[in-house]
């Protein structure tokens, strides 16, 4: 995925192209560059839609202790004064406010689960407040018993009830084909990239700087690298 999304990067910088759909027009074939564009569109779309549902679903339950909060409310209210004002925005920079919040969020999260499972918070029983605060229908279930669970953490099991009841895992498979999906933005982020310092009049489409540390396609590998990384190591913390 970080390797597809260098690859967008570098492609632009060669064709100079300034979006997904040109990239494709000027290296494949513009009478199908549509192809792309609607791709990207209808992803678009199913990441706004799954993250309205989250956020329908989260917003009610924090204003639950102050006052009740309809879900079709809370839907309407988050679509049109949150995320239909970012969709519209122009230039990437103007969501890095946003981004740091959510960073920041997603640190705090990491660092509160972490310490919950340190103390053993996350076990189930009569004695744990998380445990009991939960109803019956909220509680995870990870087998019918433990025979159940012993043998899910067997590979053999779990290879054999992938071949046969593949539809089991279709969420999961889902959740991390989509995990790290920002390709269709990776032109803005190659050509939103601030110059270096002290290589401000580089010419991006120069190849003698692509081995430079300060050339904007060396850099640009850099940030998604370490982008990359760090949300998958703070997904599989949180995990």
């Amino acid at each position: 995925s970080a390797y597809g999304f260098c690859l967008i990067g570098r492609l632009c910088a060669v064709t100079q192209a300034m979006s997904y759909r040109q990239a494709w027009a000027r290296t494949v074939d513009p009478r199908n560059s549509w192809m792309p564009a609607w791709a990207c569109v209808l992803v678009a779309v199913s990441s706004v839609t799954t993250y309205n549902m989250v956020l329908a679903e989260t917003l009610p339950a924090l204003t639950r202790p102050f006052f009740e909060l309809p879900r079709s409310t809370a839907l309407l209210t988050v679509t049109t004064f949150c995320l239909l004002p970012l969709c519209l925005l122009k230039e990437l920079s103007s969501l890095a406010p946003y981004s740091g919040i959510g960073l920041a969020a997603m640190f705090y999260t990491a660092v509160v689960m972490t310490q919950r499972y340190w103390y053993g918070h996350y076990q189930e029983g009569e004695h744990q407040p998380l445990w009991e605060a939960l109803s019956d229908e909220q509680r995870p279930m990870f087998g019918g018993n433990d025979d159940d669970v012993n043998a899910m953490n067997d590979w053999k099991t779990v290879l054999s009830t992938f071949l046969t009841h593949p539809q089991s895992y279709v969420t999961i498979i889902s959740m991390l084909s989509t995990s790290f999906m920002a390709h269709y933005n990776a032109p803005k982020y190659y050509w939103e990239l601030p110059p270096a310092p002290n290589n401000s009049n580089s010419n991006n489409n120069d190849k003698s700087n692509q081995h430079n540390y300060n050339s904007p396609l060396h850099r640009y590998d850099s940030i998604v690298a370490a982008s990359f990384f760090g949300s998958m190591l703070l997904m599989s913390t949180i995990a």
